[in-house]
């Protein structure tokens, strides 16, 4: 009897194709031990762990647990006189600048959005106390007023000169309409007191 010659071929092990990773893709498609594949992130995420996947000599890939996680941006800067609404700073997510009651917003956009890069679209802006325009007042002709104050909620009261009684209003409130301080009325009009004849 004699030996038959059986060729015998060893192959790499073969790790298959690598776990799927949401937001990303693998580069190479060699899978078999040892080759390597490289995890690349879409736009706007990284990765949690190894950029590179090894297929090991038991034909699994070296770590399973890297993801693509969104950029964190950070929380943005609140204005002075403002606040933040929105509580997530990831790439997409888009936060709104608020201001105080009394204060209005001195950019056109009261948003910003989170990048790609990790930066904020846009600066806060500034938030201005919202003031009324004293020059829009004056004094009733035969009449008064008091010392103009400009501040949202002021008052100022107006008076008639002796002999004069006043038609109209006596006070005007600075109130604030869509963010601009406007005077609630107009001052009144000074009419001469007449006395009927007996």
């Amino acid at each position: 009897s004699t030996w038959t010659a059986v060729r015998s071929i060893c192959k790499p092990l073969d790790c298959g194709t690598p776990p799927a990773v949401e937001n990303g893709s693998y580069r190479g498609s060699t899978y078999t031990y040892p080759n390597t594949v490289e995890l690349n992130c879409d736009v706007g995420y990284s990765r949690t762990a190894d950029i590179v996947q090894r297929c090991t000599e038991e034909g699994i890939w070296s770590d399973n647990t890297t993801t693509c996680q969104p950029v964190n941006c950070g929380a943005p800067q609140a204005p002075d006189n403002g606040y933040l609404v929105g509580d997530e700073f990831f790439y997409r997510n888009v936060v709104a600048f608020v201001c105080n009651e009394g204060f209005y917003f001195t950019k056109n956009e009261a948003f910003t959005k989170c990048l790609a890069s990790g930066k904020w679209e846009r600066n806060s802006g500034t938030c201005e106390r919202i003031l009324c325009d004293a020059s829009t007042l004056r004094a009733p002709l035969h009449g008064s007023m008091d010392t103009v104050e400009t501040d949202l909620g002021s008052l100022v009261n107006f008076t008639c000169d002796y002999g004069y009684f006043p038609e109209g209003n006596t006070s005007v409130k600075c109130i604030d309409i869509d963010g601009r301080g406007v005077w609630d009325g107009e001052p009144p009009v000074c009419r001469i007191i007449t006395c009927t004849e007996p």
